[in-house]
Order: structure tokens, then C-alpha cells, then sequence
């Protein structure tokens, strides 16, 4: 029987390598997300920078979850 891509996926174990990228991954992306907002809270009105940060992480979020769905 073939093993799916989700079977392999549940049985790799992650190391603390992985989890330290992905934590220094997270911190800068918020960070970023944090320093968009107060640039564009200076120069817009800032509920306009609100959205704009918004919608572009809505934007990076969706293009994972269907890169990583199963097919």
C-alpha cells in the first residue's frame, strides 16, 4: 500500500532546528506586519493601514494553506 502525503507528513519528527525557524519566521513577520502599520499610520489615515496589513497577510495566509492542501 502506498503511503499518502499526509502519512508522511505525521510521521517526520521535527527537530529544534525547525521550530526555531519557525519561530524566528513568525517574529520577523510580525514585526513586519507591525512596522507596515505605523509607516502607513503616518502617512494615511490609519484605519486605512489597518486594512492594508490585513488583507496582505489574509493574502500570504491563503496562498500556504492552498499550497500545502493535499491535492
Amino acid at each position: 500500500m502506498r503511503a499518502t502525503r499526509g502519512a508522511v507528513i505525521a510521521q517526520a519528527k521535527a527537530g529544534p532546528g525547525v521550530y526555531g525557524g519557525l519561530f524566528f519566521t513568525t517574529l520577523s513577520t510580525l514585526t513586519y506586519e507591525i512596522l507596515l502599520t505605523r509607516i502607513f499610520s503616518v502617512t494615511m489615515w490609519y484605519h486605512f493601514a489597518f486594512v492594508a496589513v490585513s488583507v496582505a497577510c489574509v493574502g500570504e495566509s491563503e496562498t500556504r494553506y492552498f499550497d500545502l492542501r493535499p491535492a
